[in-house]
């Protein structure tokens, strides 16, 4: 189930509590996954939302949720992996995709991508449990479903990471 923070969730992270939202979208890019890896049967999702104060944003996670078959053993690691991607994101603001500060060199603390801005609303999506280029592919899919997400923005995430998984889903939208 969902888990909201702060006093008023948007609309949008309202939408995406609802457990069918979340899981029908990450399952079209999971089916995609097992195909690279059959043992992909799932990842942790969460939707970080920012808030303007004064002249800044102040970020903070609105929707954490578990989708498909993930192993208890897993569970935590998945989360944190996802936050710590929607953070490292939110902490750059010039930055479109946690792609961008990716260092995976200290086996002891890896910083992959799998998290991605979306170009509306102050919003940041993040999975964790796939491959990255499928975990980066689930904020996408999210972001066009609710029009949180251009095609230019989908775009420069295509170019930005040359995540040919997405370059061929995607095509349609160039």
């Amino acid at each position: 189930m969902p888990t909201f923070s702060g006093k008023r969730p948007s609309a949008i992270a309202y939408r995406l509590a609802h457990p069918r939202c979340i899981d029908s979208l990450v399952r079209n890019i999971m089916s995609l996954a097992q195909m690279f890896d059959p043992t992909d049967t799932g990842c942790y999702v969460v939707v970080w939302r920012g808030i303007e104060e004064d002249d800044s944003i102040m970020w903070s996670p609105a929707v954490g949720v578990a989708v498909g078959k993930v192993a208890p053993e897993k569970m935590a690691k998945y989360a944190r992996l996802a936050q710590e991607k929607a953070e490292r994101l939110a902490a750059n603001p010039e930055h479109i995709a946690s792609f961008q500060t990716r260092d995976e060199t200290d086996p002891a603390n890896p910083k992959y991508p799998g998290a991605v801005r979306m170009d509306l609303d102050h919003i940041i999506i993040s999975c964790s449990g796939f491959d990255w280029k499928f975990d980066e592919m689930v904020g996408i899919e999210i972001g066009l479903f609710l029009r949180l997400i251009s095609v230019e923005r989908v775009r420069d995430l295509m170019a930005l990471s040359s995540n040919e998984h997405a370059e061929r889903r995607y095509a349609k939208h160039n």
